[in-house]
């Protein structure tokens, strides 16, 4: 489990990300995700086209797939690369994901290998609430550098 557990600004310039500076196993810069009512609404309904509970109205909930999404974000505040192509994600969510806060990403790259000429990196993060109570763990798979096809 990550030490750094409170977000920080992303550097005004970013490493590229590469198999060979892949820092595996070390901390990356927490993000902050703020994760407003309306925006938890307007995921819900333009991007899952589901108006019911529990994505909106009272007591409205973190969708999965916007929360899948911030690993990719989170990745992008630490570096540069892309294009890319999200590949797996596995979550465990340990509380209820709640709208309406900032939540915060902390994490680490675990793995990069190569496949098919892609480059590949398996990315670990803890979710923390505004409490910076344990609400959910991820573990992404991205091919963050993609072989050249032609």
């Amino acid at each position: 489990m990550p030490g750094r557990r409170r977000a920080e600004p992303a550097s005004e310039t970013l490493p590229h990300l590469t198999m060979e500076n892949a820092p595996i196993g070390e901390e990356l810069r927490p993000c902050a995700f703020p994760y407003p009512m309306s925006e938890a609404e307007e995921y819900a309904r333009d991007h899952q086209r589901d108006h019911n509970a529990p994505w909106v109205g009272e007591g409205a909930r973190i969708h999965p797939g916007w929360l899948a999404g911030r690993m990719t974000r989170f990745l992008h505040h630490n570096y540069e690369y892309g294009p890319s192509i999200h590949a797996r994600s596995q979550i465990q969510h340990l509380a209820p994901l709640l709208a309406g806060q900032t939540i915060t990403v902390a994490g680490s790259i675990e793995q990069v290998y190569e496949r098919k000429g892609h480059h590949y990196a398996i990315v670990d993060g803890l979710v923390l609430d505004e409490g910076g109570r344990e609400i959910g763990r991820m573990r992404h798979t991205t091919a963050f550098h993609l072989a050249r096809r032609d």
